[in-house]
């Protein structure tokens, strides 16, 4: 009893208690997914605190090439054709190598952000960043914020200067990677899908006025 109880402590402090009722709920076609809405690259951000030598990193987009060594290191759970669909779309794939090797990466979309499918037309400065991942070798070191700064600077020379994305509520890990690039919480919302039929999203609070 003590330990299922430390357990359930445990799994609320790391947000995963919640996550574990979201999938027996998404199990039988319920989805409850409470989310932040959250602006990146603010101009008052500094370059965030990292912990390793960047002389031998290089930063910039990423074509069919890199895709094809990404699903290769089976390190992330999508295929090579939806991933460069994505890049037929017009999505854009950003990243950092180290001697060639890539070392971490995401994903930014022009036409529009979503979450599940509800989806909202982004303006021509805007852009919606998703999907940071860093590879196991490199974690640890700070380089996912790092890349992240880099992207707002890649993006700002493209005449894209607002940028968006969203933070499950109780991903934690997210919320603090988010954080420590200064960005601003805007909004609560909660999305709401049921038997792959129906869904509605609600803006529950804003945060930031």
């Amino acid at each position: 009893m003590i330990r299922k109880l430390r357990n359930l402590i445990g799994r609320w402090r790391h947000g995963t208690l919640f996550e574990a009722l979201q999938y027996r709920l998404a199990s039988v076609g319920i989805i409850i997914a409470p989310y932040y809405w959250i602006q990146e690259g603010l101009n008052d951000i500094a370059p965030p605190p990292i912990q390793t030598d960047f002389e031998d990193y290089t930063f910039d987009f990423f074509g069919p090439d890199e895709i094809k060594l990404i699903v290769a290191s089976k390190t992330w759970n999508y295929s090579e054709d939806k991933l460069l669909a994505r890049l037929k779309t017009g999505w854009k794939c950003f990243g950092a190598k180290y001697r060639g090797e890539i070392v971490a990466f995401m994903w930014i979309a022009f036409d529009e952000w979503s979450i599940k499918k509800h989806r909202v037309k982004l303006s021509n400065n805007e852009a919606y960043l998703r999907d940071m991942y860093t590879m196991k070798p490199f974690r640890g070191r700070g380089i996912a914020p790092y890349v992240r700064y880099q992207s707002y600077r890649f993006l700002k020379e493209t005449g894209r200067d607002r940028f968006f994305s969203y933070s499950d509520f109780f991903n934690h890990p997210s919320i603090r990677f988010k954080k420590k690039l200064n960005a601003r919480f805007l909004k609560i919302g909660l999305y709401v899908e049921l038997f792959n039929k129906y869904h509605w999203n609600w803006i529950i609070k804003d945060i930031h006025q």
